[in-house]
């Protein structure tokens, strides 16, 4: 069962504060090898810098047609499972499909953002999103994804790419290839998905947020609106220790999307005031953190959200 809660969201005013002293978690440093640079060149080349729509001759018209099976077949399955396999509430939705309904008449760059807890998180968690979006490849996400768990093969690559998918190496750092396929999709004012903590964790509190999330803000030629949604629940739909990798049916999922992020204002302080890139970075994966563990206070019980930062 899928339930609406189209009650506003309670606003809360964010107050930019400096990062406190001291550097944030190491991760263990992945190089960016040739391969992964021919990779990333290939798939900008192949799926994402060029447009099926605008392909000529066959091969457009193969990439077409199975871009848009696969994209409309995911949401089939999603929005299915939400229903009838699971019992789904999503509060603040509109703060999203009122983006979206926009974006048709005044296209912006869109940025959304969540906590990661399981494997299934995307693509379960657009399920609550009207089909029609699905059937307009202009309106379905891109999603940043592991490459080394999900893009091991020629098939599963193609596959992804297919669905708007892009690659990102872990630990590879902010300055990769994959990286600069998410801002070109920015710059074309597409809707791309990060879970900035970089892997699941199913547990109490959110991981550090990486500061790739930062850079996609940064960076993008027209600064994207941030859109925060907490989830809890799809850790319960696939486990990390199931030994089998299916869906778990019955389970309760809930869905808060927050209201927008502009951070146009904050770029132009810290251009007028001289902030550090890294200060900066810092700054505003704190903000996007804290706007999501809002929503986790607000809306999940019997979790225990980290504090926000002071």
């Amino acid at each position: 069962m899928l339930s609406y809660h189209c009650g506003p969201l309670p606003c809360t005013k964010v107050q930019y504060r400096k990062p406190p002293a001291g550097n944030p978690p190491r991760t263990p440093k992945v190089r960016i090898n040739e391969a992964d640079r021919q990779m990333a060149h290939r798939l900008r080349r192949d799926y994402i810098q060029v447009d099926p729509e605008t392909t000529p001759g066959c091969i457009g018209l193969i990439r077409r047609t199975a871009s848009f099976l696969c994209i409309i077949v995911t949401a089939l399955v999603t929005k299915a499972f939400l229903r009838f396999f699971a019992h789904t509430k999503v509060f603040g939705a509109a703060h999203l499909t009122d983006l979206l309904h926009d974006r048709e008449t005044c296209p912006r760059p869109l940025l959304t953002v969540a906590n990661h807890i399981s494997a299934v998180d995307d693509p379960l968690l657009w399920g609550f999103v009207p089909l029609h979006y699905s059937l307009n490849r202009q309106s379905v996400r891109w999603c940043i994804a592991a490459k080394d768990i999900l893009f091991t093969n020629p098939i599963s690559t193609a596959l992804l790419s297919l669905c708007q998918t892009i690659p990102v190496v872990r630990g590879g750092g902010v300055r990769q290839p994959f990286i600069d396929n998410a801002i070109d999709r920015l710059n074309h004012n597409k809707w791309v998905h990060i879970f900035p903590e970089g892997k699941v964790y199913q547990t109490s509190c959110m991981g550090y947020f990486r500061w790739g999330v930062a850079r996609l803000v940064m960076e993008a030629r027209t600064t994207p609106l941030v859109v925060p949604i907490w989830h809890a629940g799809m850790d319960k739909v696939l486990p990390l220790n199931r030994r089998v990798p299916l869906p778990v049916p019955g389970q309760q999922i809930t869905i808060a999307v927050g209201e927008p992020l502009d951070f146009a204002p904050l770029l132009r302080q810290a251009a007028e005031e001289g902030w550090s890139t890294a200060d900066t970075r810092a700054r505003i994966a704190r903000v996007i953190k804290n706007a999501i563990d809002l929503l986790g206070k607000q809306h999940i019980t019997g979790l225990a959200p980290i504090p926000a930062a002071a």
